[in-house]
């Protein structure tokens, strides 16, 4: 009978080192869960710029302590379709090629866009000389379309400069582009 109850003990003692390592296991897997959602938590504010902007601030007001604390947060951005979509011939292989692009403008000032209806025509004309002088290799790639966007807003930022005495524009957009 000693002998059973021996055995009872040993099956007990066996028992709790099971259920001991089950426990650990158990918490290692809920730590190593935390950590990967916290990870997954950085990454997110790293990636969607809600980290390095925090930091730049920090950064910023670190390095210029002597400076005065930004005006606030920027003002809305307001879009200004430049209707019709323009329309021009590009000089390609041997054939007559056609481009089509959807401009839209980007300010922040009510102003700049009544600026901008203003002097439409000015822009147009502009826009439609710089376009009609590409060609359709230079628009193949990602590269020369983003070149050919920089060249429409410096274009645009001139004649609102010389009209008005700001270039007003922060960026243009180009929501169609068709080659044929």
């Amino acid at each position: 009978m000693a002998e059973q109850e021996t055995g009872k003990e040993n099956g007990d003692v066996e028992a709790a080192e099971v259920k001991k390592g089950s426990t650990k296991k158990l918490l290692v897997i809920v730590v190593i869960n935390v950590v990967v959602i916290l990870a997954s938590i950085g990454a997110t504010m790293y990636f969607t710029g809600a980290l390095s902007s925090a930091q730049a601030t920090t950064n910023t007001a670190a390095a210029d302590g002597h400076k005065e604390k930004s005006a606030g947060p920027k003002k809305e951005a307001i879009y200004k379709a430049l209707e019709p979509p323009f329309v021009v011939n590009i000089q390609g292989d041997e054939n007559a090629r056609f481009l089509q692009i959807a401009v839209e403008v980007m300010a922040r000032d009510q102003d700049v866009i009544d600026a901008v209806e203003k002097h439409d025509a000015r822009i147009r004309n502009d826009l439609i000389l710089l376009f009609s002088s590409q060609t359709s290799a230079a628009l193949s790639n990602r590269e020369g379309k983003e070149k050919l966007r920089d060249e429409g807003l410096k274009t645009i930022q001139k004649i609102l400069k010389d009209e008005t005495g700001q270039p007003g524009i922060e960026k243009i957009y180009f929501t169609s582009m068709v080659m044929q």
